[in-house]
């Protein structure tokens, strides 16, 4: 199907996909926000040879996350962007599948589980705020990846990181994450491609 304005739909659909596309890389929060202000909670726009459906407005966020008549793919909607780095899950999974696979991580998440991961966690924050409070200069966001880093090996893989390791992991971990959504992953795909997205 070519791109086109979607029926029924506030935005410009694929319209203005080079424009459009290269505000996103700049600046997708800006982007996303000056068009709810142009058109309402959910909008299409183009990106990249797609044209996308922002989803704004609570309840109907709700009715695709929950999407109990399995009228909308998770994987169409990701596999594009996250499909190589993240093959095989959660979101990349449909109906059926996902379901039973959502079925099973859910013992991760019940209240003893959650207990158990606040005995780890809390003296991670507790050691790593004490540091915080004693530098002369502090940079918060940086700060922040670092503990989150270090949260997720000790809870998720047993382990505390040296510092040089943690920095290393880091250093590999943000290219990886950010060639989600480069530019050049999105050249060669097809314009035939449709994809919902909540903002």
């Amino acid at each position: 199907m070519p791109l086109r304005k979607v029926d029924g739909l506030p935005g410009e659909g694929g319209a203005h996909q080079v424009r459009d596309s290269f505000e996103q890389l700049r600046d997708m929060h800006g982007f996303l926000q000056r068009r709810r202000e142009r058109f309402g909670p959910n909008f299409t726009h183009g990106y990249f040879g797609f044209v996308a459906f922002a989803v704004g407005e609570p309840e109907l966020v709700r009715e695709l996350l929950i999407d109990r008549n399995a009228d909308f793919s998770s994987r169409m909607g990701w596999d594009f962007s996250i499909g190589e780095l993240f093959e095989g899950g959660l979101m990349l999974r449909d109906f059926d599948d996902h379901r039973a696979q959502r079925n099973i991580m859910q013992a991760a998440f019940r209240p003893g589980a959650m207990r158990g991961y606040l005995e780890i966690i809390n003296p991670i924050i507790d050691r790593t705020l004490t540091h915080w409070g004693r530098s002369p200069s502090f940079r918060f966001f940086p700060a922040i990846k670092r503990l989150s880093l270090q949260i997720a090996t000790e809870l998720l893989l047993g382990e505390s990181l040296d510092a040089k390791t943690g920095r290393r992991i880091g250093r590999s971990f943000v290219p990886s994450r950010r060639r989600s959504d480069s530019f050049v992953q999105y050249v060669a795909l097809s314009s035939r491609c449709y994809s919902i997205t909540t903002s």
